[in-house]
């Protein structure tokens, strides 16, 4: 009895403390709430160990199908700083890890795949990402002024974007601001800080866990504000900035100078989280673990042979997919490589103000114009993917033809923003514009090879054993090529002995090298005869000439890639920051899948039972993966993911021909020096020296004044002869190399010179042939890197010779140091005590050590600049400058005196 009272006690003192308020039923049926209480929502739901296991089960063994997971862990050059993640190693690190909340997890693992910079291995929570979707009324730019000058503005469309878009929460952010301040006064406003710092803090802090892409200058590009051709219309891409997939910030502090203004003021924006337009209605926590939180149809594969599950064949990553959507039997026979990221395409509309006219020709995603000049036509092409493959090729061939009916001659082709599609279509576009050649027949494509692991093997082991008889998985061997574009046979064994690799220090193993398949068309394949194009896509945007590309963050085709680098394309990039590289390809992949793809490949090959399937997600998740990666232009056996795809040219020239107009500055100053040196000379000492001496320096002053009147040539044609031609400013006319040979030929001849000297005060024969040699070995590197560069015919191309140039800039390096310590070793050793000789002696120290430290000094900055700003002409501008440089340092340390000593 006593314990029926004493349970009957607590349980109404129990009844009597109040519940914690559901942070979720608090913003049930809100449209527009802050990120703080969706933070507070998702904050509440502990880590719960079966479930945090089987999310890193999944994703885990799932990376065994990704192509890259060993290169990521330290990509090769130029991206050794930006790709550096151990994925496998992080999510070991994670199952160790104790978190506040599942939302804290999921924040590390997300963040962790993010590393890999790869936007075709992403990983996704529809419980938390984009469930609410946080803005500001404020995106931003990158612009550039006329005197070249950058800064980062307030976007001038801001509010047009705003009041039709946000229209129900305008009041909130005005309430926000001064009295007295309104929304529409910051249009273009100058970004001073944000959050107290420069605004590329926060550029760089976000592209630091942006991921997706491999350059640090296409991941800052998205934080900008940009634009996309859909389906539909226009759309208006808000960027990182104003738009975010997770409930992280509350508000940002800007300073800013508005326009017409000189007076610098800070406000404050709140951020407003909008419930995102695939997020199911919920009423508490309960609800709404259930509607959005857990696996529902699609997130799992299926049996393709069970009677009672239908295969859905989809483009990876659903909601978060390039968008139009096609039809499931277009995207069960042809491949897709398609770039994700955490913000579902949806429509902002452009402002009508910035749309551009209507096309002459064009449906969906693809559409086309002719600009005023009647000669130039553009293709803005917003996905590689449309619900008919057939129309989109229909479309664009077209396309093509009504822009040559029109007298069009070259193309522009817009794919900004362009996050991928069908790979076929990128090469049918690539087919199209050039014609039959050995580039695009048999195939357009780079070759591809995939990962081979044991349970990859097991199911292609399967399905020769007759597991897909209606050729359902992508494993089957009829889905491929040989290398030599012979259609593999039904039942064919295509990953048995494969091709074994050490990468990063780790074992891997891949297919044999597999043809592209993109053989057979719907359409007739025509060239568009007598155009020239030029191709731009991307959130860094691309030109290129003859054809044509303009394009940009999103860009990963291989096919676009090849046409860029074997076809001689140009390259422009659209935005950026001028002292970062800016690359056209954001990652090349080869074809992507994504989990519930590669677990339909599993059960219909009866293998869900092995240890290394991953399990079922229980969670609403998406993982992606590159499948097939593709192998490189520029070397054929490595793959192409890590190469540096630059576009050839960018608006901003202070950096480059800015730097070339300086060297003719520089060079001609440099020259007039020495030429007052050697009158000095002519007048006081050219009698008295040896006849060999005087011929020797009046040579070097004839090589030196033909080599400067080279400079000013070079200089003159690309910066008035050609001045605002920007498809000339990337050439590499074959007459710069007339110019080449000239600085090495007279570094060396100074510097045997100063190993004479050498040989006169040591008489040693091993310390002056090794100076030797080493003058010899800098001639050497230095005319083999001219000669590898003749058949260059764009600047870009200097990027794929760059472990070359650093060797010859150290050799420069090493010899012009070696020179003067020996010197100053042998000059400090004649010391006699005698004032005269010893002033003498203490005059030829100071000169030589102090002309070697310059040249020394210069090969530093030189190696330095190529490293660190490599897009730059920084490092040409020095390495221009040396020869004169050299004639000067030999002038200034007295030949004729040392002469006389001996």
């Amino acid at each position: 009895m006593l314990f029926v009272i004493s349970c009957l006690v607590t349980a109404v003192a129990a009844a009597t403390i109040p519940r914690a308020p559901d942070p979720c039923a608090a913003i049930a049926g809100k449209t527009w709430i802050a990120p703080s209480e969706v933070r507070a929502c998702f904050e509440s739901f502990p880590v719960v160990d079966s479930i945090k296991s089987n999310i890193l089960d999944v994703v885990e063994k799932t990376l065994a199908f990704h192509t890259s997971v060993n290169y990521q862990i330290r990509a090769p050059e130029p991206f050794a700083n930006d790709v550096q993640e151990d994925i496998l190693a992080d999510i070991a690190r994670i199952r160790r890890s104790q978190y506040t909340s599942e939302f804290e997890m999921h924040i590390d693992l997300q963040r962790s795949t993010r590393r890999l910079m790869d936007g075709h291995c992403v990983y996704f929570d529809l419980c938390y990402d984009s469930t609410f979707v946080s803005y500001l009324p404020t995106p931003v730019v990158h612009l550039t002024d006329e005197q070249g000058q950058q800064a980062v503005h307030i976007a001038p469309e801001a509010f047009d974007v705003a009041s039709v878009e946000f229209a129900d929460q305008l009041s909130v952010w005005q309430s926000a601001l001064p009295e007295g301040l309104s929304l529409g006064a910051l249009l273009g406003a100058k970004v001073l800080a944000i959050n107290g710092d420069d605004p590329f803090v926060a550029v760089n802090a976000n592209a630091a866990i942006a991921g997706t892409y491999q350059a640090l200058g296409t991941r800052q590009n998205g934080f900008f504000s940009s634009y996309q051709r859909t389906a539909t219309g226009w759309n208006y891409t808000m960027g990182n900035f104003a738009q975010m997939s997770l409930p992280l910030f509350d508000s940002v502090d800007l300073t800013i100078q508005r326009v017409n203004s000189t007076t610098n003021e800070t406000i404050t924006l709140p951020y407003r989280s909008r419930l995102g337009s695939s997020t199911v209605p919920f009423t508490d926590s309960a609800t709404f673990r259930q509607n959005n939180c857990r696996a529902i149809e699609g997130t799992n594969g299926v049996d393709a042979y069970s009677g009672s599950a239908t295969v859905a064949f989809k483009l990876p990553g659903e909601r978060f997919a390039p968008s139009p959507t096609p039809n499931p039997e277009v995207v069960k026979r042809n491949p897709v490589s398609i770039i994700l990221d955490d913000v579902p395409h949806f429509g902002v509309a452009l402002p009508e103000r910035l749309q551009p006219a209507e096309p002459v020709s064009g449906s969906g995603v693809a559409q086309f114009y002719v600009l005023d000049d009647g000669k130039t036509g553009i293709l803005a092409l917003g996905s590689f993917s449309a619900a008919s493959f057939s129309d989109l090729q229909s479309a664009l061939l077209g396309g093509l033809q009504s822009l040559t009916e029109r007298g069009a001659t070259q193309l522009i082709v817009d794919v900004t923003n362009n996050g991928g599609g069908f790979v076929c279509i990128a090469a049918w576009l690539h087919r199209i514009i050039v014609g039959p050649k050995d580039t695009t027949e048999p195939q357009a494509l780079l070759d591809t090879k995939a990962r081979a692991g044991p349970l990859a093997q097991l199911i292609v082991d399967r399905i020769v054993e007759g597991a897909d008889p209606d050729q359902n998985l992508w494993y089957n061997s009829l889905n491929w090529n040989f290398a030599n574009n012979t259609v593999m046979p039904a039942n064919f064994d295509w990953l048995e002995n494969p091709v074994r690799s050490i990468i990063n220090e780790r074992s891997d193993a891949f297919s044999q090298r597999c043809g592209s398949s993109c053989t057979l068309f719907s359409v007739t394949m025509n060239k568009v005869e007598g155009s020239k194009t030029v191709v731009v896509g991307g959130k860094n945007d691309i030109a290129q000439e003859y054809a044509g590309v303009v394009g940009g963050q999103s860009l990963d085709y291989a096919s676009i890639d090849t046409e860029i680098k074997v076809e001689g394309s140009k390259t422009v990039v659209v935005g950026g920051k001028n002292d970062i590289a800016q690359e056209y390809a954001g990652v090349v992949g080869g074809q992507s899948l994504d989990y519930a793809s590669i677990d339909t490949e599993i059960k219909t090959s009866r293998l869900k039972s092995h240890p290394l399937a991953p399990p079922d997600f229980v969670t609403n998740s998406i993982q992606t993966l590159n499948w097939r990666l593709a192998f490189g232009v520029d070397n054929p056996e490595e793959p192409e993911v890590p190469n540096m795809s630059s576009a050839s040219g960018s608006p901003g020239l202070d950096s480059t021909y800015g730097c070339l107009f300086l060297t003719a500055i520089f060079s001609a100053v440099l020259w007039t020096t020495g030429s007052l040196q050697l009158l000095s000379y002519l007048e006081k000492h050219f009698r008295a020296d040896k006849f060999w001496l005087k011929i020797y320096t009046v040579l070097l002053w004839i090589l030196d004044t033909v080599y400067l009147i080279l400079i000013l040539r070079i200089v003159y044609i690309y910066l008035v002869r050609e001045f605002g031609n920007m498809d000339f400013l990337d050439r590499l006319p074959k007459y710069i190399y007339v110019s080449s040979p000239f600085s090495p030929i007279i570094a060396a001849m100074v510097q045997s010179l100063f190993v004479s000297r050498a040989w006169y005060l040591s008489k040693s024969y091993i310390l002056t042939s090794g100076l030797a040699i080493c003058v010899a070995a800098q001639l050497v590197a230095t005319i083999m890197y001219i000669q590898n560069t003749r058949h260059f015919n764009h600047l870009e191309q200097l990027a794929t010779i760059v472990n070359f140039e650093r060797a010859m800039n150290i050799i420069v390096l090493f010899t012009d140091t070696a020179i003067a310590i020996v010197l100053f070793y042998l000059l400090w050793n004649l010391r006699s005590g005698f004032e005269r000789t010893e002033g003498i002696i203490k005059r030829l120290v100071a000169y030589t050590v102090g002309t070697g430290l310059i040249t020394s000094i210069m090969a530093i900055i030189a190696f330095v600049t190529a490293e660190v700003i490599p897009h730059s002409f920084v490092y040409l501008m020095i390495d221009y400058c040396m020869a004169t440089l050299y004639f000067n340092c030999m002038l200034a340390s007295s030949v004729h005196l040392f002469i006389k000593m001996f």
